[in-house]
Order: C-alpha cells, then sequence, then structure tokens
C-alpha cells in the first residue's frame, strides 16, 4: 500500500487563517477609508455614503452631484424667476465630468495603498 504524509500543513493553516482574517478586516475597512477620502479630499463635511454588507461582500457607494445640494435647497425657496423664452436651438450641456480627474486618482491611490497594506502574505 502507498502511504502520503504532509508535514506542515498546520502552519500553512494558520497562515490561510491570518490572511483570511486580513481580507475580513477589508469589510471595514474599505468603506472608512472612502468615508475619509470624501472628508479630506473631497472636503466634505458630511460625507454621503451607502454601505451594504453582507457574509462575503461589502458594497459602499457615494453620491457626487454636478453642484452643492446646499445649492439647490436655496434656489428651491427662492421666489420664482421670470424667464423670457430663448430661441429655438440645441441645448449646451458640459461634457466635463462631475468627478475631477485628481479627486479619483486620490481615491485610487489610498484605495491601493489600504489593499497593499492590509494584504500581506504572513
Amino acid at each position: 500500500m502507498f502511504e502520503v504524509r504532509i508535514e506542515g500543513v498546520d502552519q500553512l493553516l494558520a497562515k490561510l487563517n491570518k490572511y483570511s482574517a486580513q481580507i475580513t478586516e477589508l469589510h471595514t475597512s474599505m468603506p472608512q477609508e472612502l468615508e475619509n477620502w470624501q472628508r479630506e479630499d473631497m472636503k466634505r463635511q458630511y460625507p454621503n455614503m451607502q454601505v451594504d454588507a453582507g457574509s462575503d461582500q461589502t458594497v459602499a457607494a457615494t453620491s457626487i452631484w454636478p453642484r452643492s445640494r446646499a445649492e439647490v435647497r436655496q434656489r428651491r425657496h427662492q421666489a420664482p424667476q421670470q424667464h423670457r423664452p430663448k430661441q429655438a436651438g440645441p441645448v449646451v450641456r458640459s461634457n466635463r465630468p462631475i468627478l475631477r480627474a485628481s479627486l479619483f486618482d486620490q481615491l485610487v491611490k489610498r484605495m491601493k495603498k489600504l489593499l497593499a497594506g492590509a494584504t500581506k502574505w504572513p
């Protein structure tokens, strides 16, 4: 008969458990880093986030508007303005992105740094 023995499996299992704990910790630290990015880089006093945490995944999302919500609320409370109809023609919209590229780059750098630090092989 054949006999197979594997030595050192306990050490490998301990390393895998540590690695699994690091990944589980990311479920809380990634949304926190997104909130820190909003507070520090986007200069938001009250970050707007939705976090859906499941058993094996966490989804964190934020909404970004082209204008301030306070500005929109202020316009609602003003008296209606009289507008004269303009000449018929196409409506010109801005092609500028809502989120500046530099802010997005800062978010990517933050997340890469967090991921690299949190998922080191033990």
